[in-house]
């Protein structure tokens, strides 16, 4: 199975940064993801600035096929 992976793009849609998300087990139909953008302020305290819900994607293989 190809790696699942997150894309950060540019506004011109140039790829940033990719997140490998395909070790994670509990991608599928029942447990949505979420991203969110988080903050350090000067504390030292992560703050989330952003959160975007993803749609699920379907049934994680665990094997190839």
């Amino acid at each position: 199975m190809d790696a699942r992976v997150l894309v950060l793009r540019d506004a011109n849609g140039a790829a940033i940064k990719t997140l490998d998300v395909s070790d994670i087990g509990n991608t599928n139909t029942s447990a949505p993801m979420a991203l969110t953008v988080e903050t350090r302020c000067d504390l030292g305290e992560w703050h989330q600035a952003q959160r975007t819900e993803f749609v699920p994607w379907g049934e994680q293989i665990s094997e190839p096929s």
